[in-house]
C-alpha cells in the first residue's frame, strides 16, 4: 500500500494502528613484484594450513600503459603529435572472457589514443603493452569525431550466454577540464566470436541532461534467450538508470530519489588528498534468481554508504516509468549500509549468491552473502590491511568472470591521485588482480556453508562499528557453522533473493515513526508556562535602565568623546568575535564557550557535538563547490566574476540530506517548509552551525512537545500561527494520487480537510492554534505527522548515529 494514503487511513479510522509514514603526500613504499600472492584476512587463531588457499594474485601491473601499435614509427609519430601521451592513460574498467581481459582507458585527458583495449590472459609478461579493441579503425579521433566509432568507453558488461560484450560509450572527452560532450552517449555491443559490433544505440537527447556522465552497465538476459535482453546504464551525474531493450530497440530513463549522493558521504580523504565527490548511482549487481523473474538489481551510488535493490521486473515496465502518473518512490529499498567510509564503487554477485564490491576508502574489498541480512556483522572485508596496505590501492573496479571456476577481479588504479596531484611512474601504479570465489571466502562470515554470526557476536561487533570503526580494522567476525536447518533470514530484516521482488513491489521501506508517553509531552508543555511575571520584572528594569542612561547622558559632558571611543573598540571587538566565530564554524571548530552553550541548548554530548560540527563542515564545502561549479558552468563571460561564499548548509545540500540520510519521501512543498522551519530565528536563512546543531537536537532527540511544535511550523505554510483550511487542502492534495478514473478529486480532498478539521480544531474557531495540535497529537500521538512526514525514522535516526565516529 502507498505510503501516501497513510494519513487518510489513520484519519478515517483511528484506530491505533502505527503508520508508517575528498596536496599528496604519500612515500613510496615496497611493491609486490610478478606472480607475487598475499594471504586474505581470516578469524584470529586459525592455523597457516587452513589459510593458504586464501590467496590474492596479481594478473599484470603497470607503471604506466603502453599501447602496442603497429609499428615504432607509428607510435613516436602519435607522441610527436600528442595523440598518445603516455602520462595521461589510466586503466579503469576490466572485464574477462576466456583467453583474454578487456580494459577500458576513457579520456580522462588528451593524448588517450583508444579507450577499449585487450590484453591476452594469461599473459607472459607482467606488464604487456594493451591492443585497441577491436581494432584501431574502431576507434574516432577526438579532433574530428566519427560518432559511429568508439569516442571514450567507460565500463564493459560480459554476456555470457549470447558471447558478447557490451559497452557504455559515454562520448566526452576531457572530463577533468570541462565537460566535453563531442558524441551523444551510446550503448554497443560486439560478437566475442567475430569481434564485430553488433549492436550500437545513441541513447535519446530527452534521456540524456546536461552535465550527465553514462559510466556503468550491467546487462539482464531473459530465460537464455538472447533476443530478450536489456541493459541498465547508470548516469552518476545527474543520478538515474536507463533502461534499454534490445528487442525493441528502445530506452527509457528511471528515476529515484536513492539514485542520488549523500552529502555525508561525499567527503573523500585518501593518500593525503582531500577531495568531494558528489556521485550519484554507481555500483550495480544482478542476483541469481532461480527464474529470470525472481531478479533483483543491487545498487548504490558512490557517494553513499547504503545499499538498496527494486525488482529488475519493475525496472522492464517500460510504462511504469514513461506513464508519469503512478508513484513509484518506494520501489527502491534500503536493504542496509556498510558504516562510515564505507563507500563503494562497483560491485559482483558469484553464482554462489555472494556479492562483493569494493571499497574505495578503505582500499579493500568486501563482500556478503545475499541469503544474510545485510548488516554490518554480515559483511566482509577480504584484505588484512596490516599485511596488505599496498596491494591495492583504490579499487575502482570489480568484476566476477563466468568461469567454472569462478573468480573475482579487481582493477587498482589510483585514481585521485591521477585526477588531482601527480602519479609517481617510477612506481607500479595500476594493478589487476585476481582471485578464486570460493577460496577467497572459505572462512569468512561471507562463505553461503557458514550462519551468520550469533546474537552476542553481533551485539559485540555493532558496538565497536558504532563507537570506533578503526578499531576492527577490517576483520571479519569468527561465523559459526549451519545446524542442518537449512539458511534463512536470521532476523527476518531483508527477504532472500525469491522473496525481493515481492518486497520492492509492495514499496517496502515504509516508515515507522515511535511516539513518546504522553504524560512526557505534557510535562514538556508545561514546563514553558510561568514566564509572564518574569516579563514583567524586565519591562520594569529596563524602564530603570533607560531613566539612568539618560541621565548619565545628560551629566558626561566632556566625557562623551571617551565613550565614543570605547563604543568604537567595542563595536571593533566584536566585529572580530564575530568573525573568528564565523571562520570557527566554516572550519567545523567549537570554541569552549560556545560548546559549553551549546550542550545546554541541545541534547548531544561534546563528542557527538564534535563530530555533528566536522558533518557541517563537509556539508558546507558541498555547497561551496556546488555553488563555484554552478558559476563556472553558467558565467559566459570571458572572466568569470567570484562568487560569495556560501556560509552555512543551503536548500540544496539539506534536501539531499533529508533523502539520503533520514530516509525522509515527502513533497517539495514540505521539503521548503522543513527547511525554513529548521532554524526559527532565521527562517529561510543558510543554516549556521548554531542554528544546525539545536535544530539537528529537536530534529532527532527533542521531547515529544517540541516535535509536535516543529511538526506544526512546517505544516503552517504561511507561518501566521495557524493551520487554516487551505493550508490543509495543500497538504493532502499533495498526499494523494491522482487516479485517472476520479473524475474530481478535488472532492474528496475537501471532504478529507472537513474530517481532519474536526479533529483537530479543539476551539471550534475553524483553524488549528498550536494549542489545538498539541492537544490532539497528546491525545492520538499518531497523528503527528497527519499532514505529510517532516520528521525522520527510528532506523534512520539509528543509523545516522552509527556513523558518527564518536
Amino acid at each position: 500500500m502507498n505510503s501516501s494514503y497513510l494519513p487518510i487511513i489513520i484519519l478515517l479510522s483511528i484506530v491505533g494502528l502505527r503508520y508508517n509514514s575528498i596536496c599528496v603526500n604519500a612515500a613510496n613504499s615496497d611493491q609486490a613484484r610478478p606472480g607475487t600472492r598475499f594471504k586474505l584476512q581470516s578469524p584470529p587463531g586459525e592455523p597457516d594450513a587452513k589459510r593458504n588457499s586464501n590467496l590474492f594474485q596479481v594478473v599484470n601491473e603497470w607503471k604506466y600503459i603502453d599501447f602496442e601499435y603497429p609499428t615504432f614509427v607509428e607510435r613516436q609519430l602519435a607522441i610527436k603529435n600528442g595523440d598518445f601521451v603516455i602520462k595521461n592513460n589510466l586503466p579503469l574498467g576490466i572485464d574477462v572472457f576466456n583467453n583474454r581481459l578487456f580494459i577500458t582507458t576513457p579520456r580522462w585527458k588528451d593524448g588517450v589514443p583508444a579507450s577499449l583495449v585487450t590484453v591476452p590472459y594469461p599473459t607472459k609478461e607482467i606488464s604487456p603493452p594493451v591492443r585497441p579493441y577491436p581494432s584501431w579503425q574502431a576507434h574516432s579521433s577526438p579532433y574530428n569525431p566519427d560518432c559511429s566509432k568508439l569516442i571514450s568507453v567507460y565500463r564493459t558488461a560480459v554476456d555470457v550466454q549470447c558471447n558478447r560484450l557490451w559497452a557504455i560509450d559515454s562520448g566526452i572527452v576531457n572530463a577533468t577540464v570541462r565537460l566535453n560532450q563531442i558524441c551523444p552517449p551510446k550503448i554497443v555491443a560486439f560478437d566475442l566470436s567475430s569481434d564485430e559490433m553488433i549492436v550500437r544505440y545513441p541513447l535519446p537527447e530527452s534521456q540524456v541532461k546536461q552535465d550527465s556522465l553514462h559510466s556503468n552497465i550491467a546487462v539482464d538476459i531473459r530465460n537464455g534467450d538472447c533476443l530478450d535482453a536489456h541493459v541498465f546504464v547508470t548516469d552518476v551525474w545527474r543520478f538515474g538508470i536507463v533502461v534499454y531493450s534490445l528487442a525493441k530497440n528502445r530506452s527509457w530513463r528511471v528515476t529515484n530519489y536513492n539514485f542520488s549522493p549523500n552529502p555525508v558521504a561525499s567527503d573523500f580523504n585518501v593518500y593525503g588528498l582531500n577531495f568531494q565527490w558528489l556521485d550519484g548511482v554507481f555500483g550495480m549487481s544482478l542476483s541469481n534468481g532461480p527464474r529470470s523473474s525472481d531478479r533483483v538489481l543491487y545498487f548504490h551510488p558512490m557517494a553513499s554508504y547504503k545499499e538498496f535493490m527494486v525488482s529488475t521486473d519493475l525496472l522492464l515496465n517500460e510504462s511504469l516509468w514513461t506513464d508519469g502518473t503512478l508513484d513509484t518512490s518506494k520501489l527502491f529499498v534500503p536493504i542496509g549500509d556498510r558504516g562510515f567510509n564505507g563507500q563503494s564503487s562497483t560491485s559482483g554477485i558469484a553464482r554462489n549468491g555472494v556479492m562483493f564490491f569494493t571499497q574505495v576508502h578503505r582500499d579493500n574489498v568486501g563482500c556478503w552473502d545475499t541469503s544474510k541480512p545485510y548488516t554490518r556483522s554480515n559483511l566482509g572485508m577480504l584484505l588484512d590491511p596490516a599485511e596488505n596496505s599496498t596491494l591495492i590501492q583504490f579499487p575502482n573496479d570489480l568484476k566476477v568472470d563466468h568461469e567454472p571456476r569462478q573468480g573475482v577481479w579487481v582493477m587498482s588504479n589510483r585514481l585521485p591521485i591521477y585526477l588531482y596531484s601527480q602519479l609517481d611512474y617510477s612506481d607500479i601504479n595500476f594493478r589487476i588482480l585476481r582471485a578464486d570465489v570460493d577460496g577467497i571466502i572459505a572462512s569468512s562470515i561471507c562463505n553461503p556453508m557458514l550462519e551468520s554470526v550469533t546474537k552476542s557476536e553481533k551485539l559485540a561487533i555493532v558496538s565497536i562499528e558504532e563507537g570506533k570503526a578503526g578499531a576492527a580494522k577490517g576483520r571479519s567476525p569468527t561465523p559459526t557453522p549451519k545446524n542442518g536447518t537449512g539458511a534463512g533470514v536470521t532476523n527476518g530484516t531483508q527477504p532472500t533473493n525469491a522473496a525481493a521482488p515481492a518486497a520492492a513491489g509492495a514499496g517496502a521501506g515504509a516508515a515507522t515513526t515511535t511516539v513518546a508517553a504522553v504524560a512526557a509531552a505534557a510535562a514538556a508543555t508545561g514546563a514553558g508556562g510561568g514566564s509572564g511575571g518574569g516579563a514583567c520584572r524586565s519591562t520594569l528594569h529596563a524602564n530603570k535602565t533607560i531613566l539612568k542612561t539618560v541621565s548619565v547622558f545628560l551629566a558626561s559632558g566632556k566625557r562623551n568623546s571617551n565613550n565614543q571611543s570605547k563604543a568604537a573598540a567595542a563595536a571593533l571587538q566584536n566585529k572580530r568575535l564575530q568573525r573568528q566565530r564565523k571562520m570557527d564554524e566554516l572550519s567545523g571548530k567549537i570554541n569552549p564557550k560556545l560548546l559549553d552553550s551549546l550542550r545546554k541548548k541541545t541534547r548531544f554530548t561534546k563528542d557527538e557535538l564534535d563530530a555533528l560540527c566536522r558533518i557541517y563542515r563537509k556539508l558546507v564545502s558541498n555547497c561551496q563547490y556546488a555553488a563555484k561549479t554552478l558559476a563556472s558552468s553558467s558565467s559566459s563571460a570571458a572572466i568569470a566574476k567570484p562568487h560569495a561564499a556560501v556560509e552555512g548548509i543551503d536548500r540544496i545540500v539539506f534536501r539531499e540530506l533529508l533523502h539520503s540520510t533520514f530516509d525522509i519521501v515527502t513533497e517539495e512543498i514540505l521539503m521548503e517548509r522543513i527547511f525554513c522551519s529548521w532554524d526559527k530565528a532565521h527562517e529561510g536563512l543558510p543554516l549556521r552551525l548554531e542554528g544546525w546543531l539545536i535544530g539537528l537536537s529537536t530534529f532527532l532527540r527533542g521531547t515529544p512537545a517540541e516535535r509536535a511544535a516543529f511538526c506544526f511550523r512546517v505544516y503552517d505554510l504561511n507561518t501566521d500561527g495557524f493551520i487554516t483550511k487551505d493550508e490543509m487542502f495543500t497538504l493532502l492534495r499533495n498526499c494523494l494520487i491522482k487516479q485517472p478514473q476520479d473524475e474530481d478529486p478535488d472532492e474528496g480532498v475537501k471532504d478529507l480537510v472537513e474530517i481532519v478539521l474536526k479533529k483537530f480544531d479543539v476551539d471550534k474557531d475553524g483553524k488549528v492554534s498550536l494549542d489545538d495540535f498539541m492537544a490532539t497529537v497528546t491525545a492520538e500521538p499518531l497523528l503527528i505527522e497527519a499532514f505529510g512526514q517532516c520528521l525522520p525514522t527510528d532506523s534512520a535516526i539509528v543509523s545516522f548515529f552509527s556513523t558518527l565516529q564518536v
